[in-house]
């Protein structure tokens, strides 16, 4: 579409893998598995009363705006990052959730992959996949 245009605010990460940030003594720690390395997810969790919302995002995204159909998504340092987690992490909070919001190839792949949310229910905002889950209390 024209006038959509990835905008970036503040600088996004550079792409480096969890096992590299974990060989420069970064927080992360190397995965298990091919399945779930990749690029770095940055995640933080959201307390609120019996409320769990895990926000995550790939790395290489945060800070990044992005806009189309109406809808603008900003994948905000403030909401998204709290620390650095290779996937099976990701996952092991995301067990936990009561709700959560996923911005970005790697972390949307991984939450369909595990079950967490259906394929057909990820919006695409400039081609970048984001996805939302809620869950019974």
């Amino acid at each position: 579409m024209p006038g959509n245009k990835r905008k970036t605010g503040g600088k996004p990460k550079n792409g480096m893998t969890c096992a590299k940030k974990a060989a420069t003594g970064k927080k992360a720690s190397t995965p298990k598995t091919a399945a779930l390395s990749g690029p770095c997810i940055c995640l933080k969790v959201h307390l609120q009363g019996p409320n769990r919302l895990v926000a995550a995002c790939d790395g290489d995204i945060l800070g990044c705006s992005f806009k189309g159909d109406g809808v603008r998504l900003d994948v905000s340092k403030l909401f998204y990052f709290d620390e650095m987690v290779d996937g099976e992490t990701f996952l092991r909070f995301l067990r936990t959730a009561t709700m959560a919001n996923l911005v970005g190839k790697h972390v949307v792949e991984l939450a369909v992959g595990a079950g967490y949310i259906n394929k057909d229910c990820v919006l695409l905002v400039q081609n970048v996949p984001h996805a939302q889950m809620l869950t019974n209390i």
